[in-house]
């Protein structure tokens, strides 16, 4: 009986509940499919196929922070009316989803937070205010470094407005005589001369000539949109607004680091009011930042205080504008009054250091010429290695999912003694010899300590198509991390002995008679995205090549090292994938460069709406396999 019930549980587990959790995932509820696995993990930890949904699901993470004993909850981003998920106190070290989570943190006597957090950070912490130290509708942002324009300073820990400024906030200002007291507008001036009060209040009026917001009309704003963001306004209205609160406008530093405008998830863009007719009501898309301030991203375009090529900075992309706006610099000009421009505020203890309130100088880029031929070949020769017998040896094998063979294999490194390990995934639904993809992972394999824990979401559909994926283990990924930051030299070294194991990946595919050695690709995500061309340009034996995620990056190293002399080079049929509103690499400066340096006849470029990595991506699979069918010929398979 007892053997009876444990097959049924198991049988529940793989036609049940696996899945449910694949859809679950799929409709973006990872919360909701985290719960599940938890529970079908528990009813039968043996099963593969749940290992792998697990292991693509979840990533550890270490929490700390004061003060200790404080109850730690998430739900899922998207779905902001969940019931919470309690996952313990402070400090805590959990395993969690890895798409951008809502996290709640409280205390009794303190501020409870709420916001979605980056989590990239070896130790998340946290600290929550006492009761009432916050001021009114605001929240705490910590002190940090913050990068723009070539310049990093250093912030201090301040407040920033939780919500846009309202109308009914603004109206306030109206009603208190705003427009009437010269005392307020501090900033005021026109072709920066200092100007005539009267007449400049008399431009600074409504639709009926009451003074007031452009978009308003007989001194008041329309019904039922006190909630709303007020707009319409010129930067000067902003300044005198602010200082009528006895509050600041953002600086351009102080603007990006609360907002988070870097990040991997494009999640908070989907719950925000972009490309659409008009505000919204503060907070009600649910879009929260990583310090809990709603509505960073669209709603309204938010003045802060920067002169850039003399004007103003309007930071956060609004109503009119597409979401890739969220994260594009801009700034107008300080008279502006249209439709979706408003502001929000912030204070901070610590006096304004003067470079933060300094006009931000643009400093281009100066782009990089390529090495010459002879230069070149210079550089290619550190890419070169001693042939060697692979000794290849299998060392695991599990063929318990019910979708591929996955096998754990080693050979002989391509410098040194060691050994470089690598898993191999054959699919199950069609016959050998295989077509082929070797993957390069994004920067999670660099942050996750055991291989055990493969996260194969943006990978797995290779196998599914009926090809296979060989997955090695490279220098600095899971149990061969690599800690601290790296100086240029060793950067350099890094890249050219990962490129070598893409190699030494190729001399083993082509001893296996299971795998068409004339049909082998290479996939890349993100940081194997970026490190594609040293071993395009070096290695002849790539089919095609599949790079999803990846740009130029600002930062450059050694000469033998930039990605400017190796994409001329790159020469195979590729495929380019990236996102639109990428916060790490930007569209236009990045993306762009890094296709058109390509020096491929036969390359394509595939642009989808969404950020870094989209959790939805099934026209993303389509473009990808698509091309894999017309290069290397579709897949015949098994009934």
């Amino acid at each position: 009986g007892r053997l009876m019930d444990q097959a049924s549980k198991s049988r529940h587990v793989r036609d049940v509940a696996v899945p449910e959790i694949e859809r679950l995932l799929d409709a973006e509820l990872p919360v909701e499919a985290y719960l599940l696995a938890k529970e079908a993990r528990a009813i039968d930890p043996g099963d593969a196929q749940l290992r792998q949904l697990w292991d693509n699901l979840t990533y550890e993470v270490r929490f700390a922070g004061e003060p200790a004993g404080a109850e730690v909850a998430i739900r899922s981003y998207k779905n902001p009316q969940a019931d919470w998920l309690v996952l313990g106190r402070l400090p805590l070290v959990v395993a969690l989803p890895y798409p951008l989570l809502r996290f709640r943190v409280s205390h009794p006597g303190f501020e409870s937070f709420e916001g979605a957090p980056g989590l990239a950070d070896e130790v998340v912490r946290f600290r929550l205010l006492a009761a009432g130290q916050a001021p009114p509708d605001m929240v705490s942002v910590a002190g940090g470094p913050v990068s723009y324009r070539g310049r990093t300073v250093q912030l201090p820990d301040f407040f920033i407005g939780r919500h846009e400024v309202t109308n009914a906030e603004y109206a306030a200002f109206v009603a208190a005589g705003g427009y009437r007291r010269p005392e307020l507008w501090k900033e005021l001036a026109v072709d920066g001369k200092s100007s005539d009060f009267t007449a400049a209040m008399a431009g600074l009026v409504d639709s009926t000539g009451h003074p007031g917001p452009a978009e308003w009309a007989y001194g008041s704003f329309p019904e039922g949109r006190d909630r709303h963001p007020v707009d319409g306004i010129s930067w000067y209205e902003a300044a005198a607004f602010a200082e009528f609160a006895g509050r600041r406008l953002p600086t351009h530093f102080h603007w990006r680091r609360a907002a988070g405008a870097v990040g991997v998830y494009s999640d908070m863009l989907a719950l925000s009011n972009f490309a659409g007719q008009g505000t919204q009501p503060v907070g009600s898309l649910g879009g929260i930042g990583p310090w809990g301030a709603f509505d960073m991203a669209g709603n309204v375009k938010e003045w802060c205080s920067n002169l850039e090529k003399g004007r103003r900075a309007a930071l956060g992309g609004g109503f009119f504008e597409a979401s890739y706006q969220f994260v594009e610099p801009d700034a107008r000009p300080p008279w502006e009054r249209r439709a979706g421009i408003g502001l929000r505020l912030m204070s901070q203890e610590e006096p304004f250091a003067a470079e933060l309130l300094a006009e931000i100088e643009d400093t281009p880029v100066v782009p990089v010429s390529p090495a010459d031929d002879a230069a070149f070949a210079l550089y290619a020769r550190l890419f070169e290695y001693d042939p060697a017998p692979l000794s290849a040896e299998a060392e695991a094998v599990d063929d318990g999912h019910r979708l591929w063979r996955k096998e754990k294999v080693s050979f002989r490194a391509p410098s040194g003694d060691g050994r470089l390990e690598a898993f191999v995934f054959l699919p199950k639904n069609a016959r050998p010899p295989f077509q082929t993809m070797v993957y390069f992972p994004g920067s999670d394999a660099t942050m996750t300590a055991s291989s055990r824990q493969l996260w194969l979401r943006m990978a797995e559909f290779w196998m599914r198509s009926g090809r296979a994926l060989v997955y090695p283990i490279y220098q600095g990924t899971y149990e061969r991390r690599i800690e601290g930051p790296l100086g240029p030299n060793a950067s350099r070294d890094l890249i050219v002995q990962r490129a070598k194991e893409v190699r030494r990946t190729l001399d083993y595919l082509e001893s296996r008679p299971d795998i068409d050695r004339q049909r082998i690709g290479y996939y890349g995500l993100s940081l194997g995205a970026n490190l594609a061309p040293y071993a395009l340009a070096t290695e002849s034996r790539f089919r095609l090549a599949v790079l999803f995620a990846g740009g130029l990056r600002g930062t450059r190293g050694p000469a033998e090292v930039q990605a400017e002399s190796y994409l001329p080079r790159v020469r195979l049929p590729l495929l380019f994938v990236g996102g639109r509103q990428d916060f790490l690499f930007p569209h236009q400066e990045s993306q762009l460069p890094f296709f058109e340096a390509i020096g491929s006849a036969d390359k394509t470029m595939y642009v989808f709406e969404g950020g870094h990595i989209p959790i939805e991506f099934n026209h993303v699979i389509r473009e990808i396999l698509g091309f894999a069918d017309q290069k290397m010929g579709p897949v015949q398979l098994e009934p």
